[in-house]
């Protein structure tokens, strides 16, 4: 419903003057607002930040058509405040009440139904009424519910006798939290759809900020049909280009002089110069639109009536939407991997076609393509499995259609997942540790990961090796500790990133103290034998660990009398083989001796027990074997047994034999004085088998052989 309205402002009288002191009116709460009538904010903002109506736009280009646009308004009209002090007790502007979340809803009913929002609406009793209880105007009545922090805005707005029900001509429901917009082509309590609340000068912010930070709301006599953002509505049926239409945004020029002007009318005025004003309704031209407080001195705000349209410029427009160009119909959209296809049907008077989209169905939308010459295009770049509503608009010249009916589509669901083994790897400092990366495509995915690590301890590095994976695949990766790296554990985050899509895998690091450089001895063989006079021999082994490198000296202790030690070489450095040689005395005692060998380098000693055992030497001789030959003859066996020794003795080798008959224990001793010597042993007849021991003794040196006699 496209309907029109005017709106005069009254004049104000001059009643009821205060003098303005900016400095009386610190805010009690900051950014809590008050609750009632024409409650004070304390600061805070409506409206998110990034919101058009917070928009610095005073570094914005000046429109090509500015000057015959505000020809239309009055170049010469001054500006006129449509607010003030209350008029014989009349509020003067747009009067607003502050609730709290707990205010009782009241259903309303709407002229404008179909494009109002459905109440119940917050509306208490003493909710304030546009020129009064009994105005005929616009009868604007606005509400903010302070806890929810939402706007509810009336046009035309009549109480029942009860205060238990309204109606009105429109209803709008702002979420002051979000940048959300009207649907297009909806009006609001305003003719340009837009909220009429964010645009009013209130004395609050004047007195307690010194500053608006906000576009102002005014209006104008003659507009076109047509409008711009943020407008989603208009309200005329003349199609001139010459003339304004709703959304349409000017400035106060940079160069106008406001020093002269009173502090609270210089405020206004720079705001105008920062943020301009928005047309917003059809009604008297140049009155800007303000809150009602008995506080305003309407003299100093009428000295606003100084400047005129001619100190103003018109801000750079977008496409001016009308019902001038077709809609396009039979918008398609199809998902696919990381995009989604668009089709439509043409229109007759269409140039080209501008593609918008959103998050979510009915927007905001964004502009993702302009200026198609075609009925199709592909919006690319996209998040997998996520939903996209899209609209699409004819365009010639400066006009664009309204939106086409919104199609959705959803993105295939392309992505992929990482892992990491093992899931712990432990290393002494300086050293390395490795993990296996792995990525596997889901959906299709052929898109590169970037891979990187974070969570490193001070002074190590990581190094992937390749340092991106393209669809499914695997990278190596290196993690490098430093000798000063402090031990501990170490949760590490292995992320792959690519596009949009991040995924991340952990992995462990425990890095151990590195053990301080020392070494170890061995020795082979452990144990040697020796006879009085002779050598033994033994390799002494060096092992270093912790990167030892030192030099490490021998020494022998322990020995027996009249045996000394020799190394060679005298040290090893790091790791290595020293040959030990002990050499004992023809006098040595014979005996078995613990021998304690000691390796030494710098503080580091290590010692190692070996043993050496000295056997006798008489003159050099030594018994070597006794063998033993058996002939057998009619029934008798008779052995000779021949005792080897080294060289001829000096003396007598004693043989002792011995049977295992109870009858003989002992056969036979006898002496031998030969180096080797035959030696026939006496036997007799038996009747079982006879084991027969022989030993021979050579000064403690024993020599055993045994036989059987056999019957």
């Amino acid at each position: 419903m496209h309907h029109q309205r005017r709106q005069f402002g009254k004049q104000a009288t001059g009643l009821f003057l205060l003098p303005f002191l900016l400095t009386l009116h610190a805010p009690a709460r900051a950014q809590v607002p008050d609750l009632g009538i024409g409650a004070s904010l304390h600061g805070k903002l409506v409206l998110p930040a990034d919101n058009v109506w917070n928009q610095d736009i005073s570094q914005l280009p000046v429109d090509p058509n500015s000057v015959t646009l505000l020809t239309s308004i009055g170049l010469a009209t001054g500006l006129h405040p449509n607010f003030g002090a209350p008029i014989n007790g009349i509020p003067n502007g747009i009067p607003y009440i502050v609730v709290p979340a707990t205010q009782a809803r009241v259903p309303v009913t709407f002229q404008f139904w179909n494009e109002s929002d459905p109440g119940p609406y917050p509306i208490p009793a003493n909710s304030p009424i546009e020129g009064g209880p009994n105005d005929t105007g616009d009868r604007h009545s606005l509400i903010i519910d302070r806890d929810n922090w939402k706007l509810y805005e009336l046009y035309s707005a009549y109480p029942a006798p009860d205060f238990l029900s309204w109606t009105a001509g429109s209803g709008a429901l702002f979420n002051l939290n979000s940048n959300g917009l009207r649907p297009q082509g909806w009006t609001s309590a305003d003719a340009a759809g837009l909220p009429i609340f964010p645009g009013l000068v209130r004395y609050d912010e004047v007195s307690e900020q010194h500053a608006i930070n906000h576009a102002l709301r005014f209006t104008v006599q003659r507009t076109r049909r047509g409008f711009v953002f943020p407008a989603r509505h208009y309200a005329s049926a003349n199609t001139s280009s010459s003339l304004p239409p709703m959304g349409m945004r000017v400035r106060l020029k940079a160069s106008f002089n406001v020093a002269g002007f009173p502090g609270t009318v210089q405020i206004i005025l720079n705001a105008m110069k920062k943020y301009g004003m928005i047309v917003a309704d059809n009604g008297s031209n140049w009155y800007v639109t303000g809150a009602p407080d008995n506080r305003w001195n309407d003299a100093a705000l009428h000295t606003l009536n100084q400047v005129h349209g001619s100190d103003f410029e018109v801000i750079k427009m977008g496409l001016v939407t009308s019902d001038q160009l077709t809609v396009p119909s039979n918008l398609s959209a199809v998902g696919g991997n990381g995009s989604v296809n668009l089709t439509w049907s043409p229109t007759a008077n269409a140039a080209t076609y501008t593609v918008s989209s959103a998050r979510n169905p009915g927007g905001p939308y964004t502009v993702v393509k302009s200026g198609i010459a075609g009925a199709s295009t592909v919006d690319s770049g996209l998040l997998p499995g996520t939903t996209y509503y899209y609209v699409v608009t004819g365009v010639s010249g400066d006009h664009q259609s309204f939106e086409s009916a919104e199609a959705s589509a959803t993105t295939a669901v392309t992505d992929f997942s990482i892992a990491a083994a093992p899931a712990s790897q432990t290393v002494v400092q300086g050293a390395s540790a490795a993990y296996a990366v792995t990525t596997t495509a889901i959906g299709g995915f052929v898109g590169t990961a970037s891979l990187a690590c974070a969570g490193l301890p001070a002074g190590s590095a990581a190094a992937f090796a390749p340092t991106t994976i393209t669809g499914s695949g695997s990278s190596n990766l290196t993690v490098t500790t430093g000798a000063a790296t402090v031990p501990g554990t170490y949760p590490l985050t292995i992320s792959a990133t690519s596009g949009s899509l991040v995924h991340q895998a952990g992995v462990t690091l425990v890095v151990t103290a590195a053990a301080a450089p020392d070494f170890s001895l061995a020795a082979n063989p452990i144990s040697q034998t020796v006879v009085q006079g002779s050598a033994g021999g033994y390799n002494v082994t060096v092992t270093g660990s912790g990167g030892f490198a030192g030099a490490v000296g021998f020494a022998a202790a322990g020995l027996p009398a009249g045996a000394t030690a020799a190394f060679a070489p005298l040290s090893v450095v790091g790791s290595g083989t020293a040959v030990l040689t002990i050499t004992t005395g023809a006098a040595t005692p014979v005996g078995t001796y613990p021998i304690t060998l000691t390796g030494t380098s710098g503080a580091l000693s290590h010692q190692l027990v070996i043993t050496l055992v000295v056997t006798a030497k008489v003159n050099g001789i030594t018994l070597v074997s006794i063998t033993i030959d058996k002939t057998q003859v009619q029934g008798y066996t008779w052995p000779t047994a021949t005792v080897t020794l080294s060289a001829t003795p000096s003396g007598p080798v004693v043989v002792h034999m011995t049977s295992s008959d109870p009858a003989h224990a002992v056969v036979s001793d006898l002496t031998l004085w030969s180096a080797s010597k035959g030696l026939q042993i006496p036997t007799y007849p038996v009747t079982q088998s006879t084991l027969i021991t022989i030993t021979a003794s050579l000064n403690g040196v024993v020599k055993t052989a045994t036989f059987t006699i056999v019957p």
